[in-house]
């Protein structure tokens, strides 16, 4: 893992003057944080064009710095392997030198996109602890896991790990539009809570059991379903479920 100091003397003075200029007016990126709004930046390069509801890998690097350059094949292969599933991984150089930036990707040949932060803002306000790191960022746009540095394979394995976490869950606009889903359906009954347990030949009218016309078997009673990923909110499939709970059984959407 490189610290950012000078690799050689005078090369990063101007970032590091940089950087603790603007420390004081950003804060640095956290789990749990929103990401900002890239195109904001200013940053010298053409940003992906569809980052919304993308699992986003951005990665600040400098080629002046071997771990750094230690982590591009590892990228992308990651690239080949879950761009269709939705990652995206954004490549951030620090250069000082756009020059320094092209002379090192001419023979690293990547496809993940690299852009350069020329005026060191986009680096100033994650206020990056070492280089390389890196944000992994969910489909709701929240930075979800923080890497500082490159271990070669341990750093791989978790990338694996947290981007197969990040690509199963469902964005914010799943959800929401399950629920708009939700909104034009008529209200589902759990027939089998022991409230509503209705015997053949019988419908409820005003909250009372009266004998139906049309009777319904019970086997053709409705059951909860789901859209996609995002089960209907406050469907349950028990009283007790009913109770409350983060998951499908205990209630709610199971997303948050």
């Amino acid at each position: 893992m490189s610290r950012i100091t000078n690799p050689t003397p005078g090369t990063m003075s101007a970032v590091l003057l940089t950087l603790l200029f603007s420390s004081a007016c950003f804060a640095a990126f956290k789990e749990g944080d929103n990401l900002p709004d890239l195109a904001s930046f200013r940053l010298e390069g053409r940003l992906p064009e569809a980052l919304k509801g993308q699992v986003i890998l951005i990665d600040f690097w400098a080629s002046w710095c071997p771990p750094c350059i230690s982590s591009f094949p590892a990228m992308e292969e990651l690239t080949k392997k879950y761009t269709g599933r939705g990652l995206t991984i954004l490549a951030v150089s620090v250069d000082e030198k756009q020059e320094n930036m092209q002379r090192f990707l001419k023979s690293a040949k990547v496809s993940f996109a690299v852009v350069r932060d020329a005026q060191q803002k986009l680096v100033a306000a994650a206020d990056v602890p070492a280089m390389p790191t890196s944000f992994l960022i969910d489909r709701s746009g929240k930075i979800r896991f923080v890497h500082a540095g490159f271990d070669r394979d341990q750093t791989t394995r978790q990338y694996v790990k947290e981007i197969e976490q990040l690509l199963l869950e469902p964005s914010h606009d799943d959800c929401t539009n399950s629920s708009h889903k939700q909104s034009n359906d008529p209200p589902r009954m759990d027939l089998r809570s022991a409230d509503h347990v209705l015997s053949p030949g019988q419908r409820l009218r005003n909250g009372q059991a009266v004998a139906a016309r049309n009777p319904v078997r019970p086997h053709h009673a409705a059951r909860p379903q789901s859209h996609g990923r995002c089960p209907l909110d406050h469907t349950y499939f028990s009283r007790e479920a009913a109770s409350g709970g983060s998951t499908v059984g205990g209630g709610g959407c199971g997303c948050n």
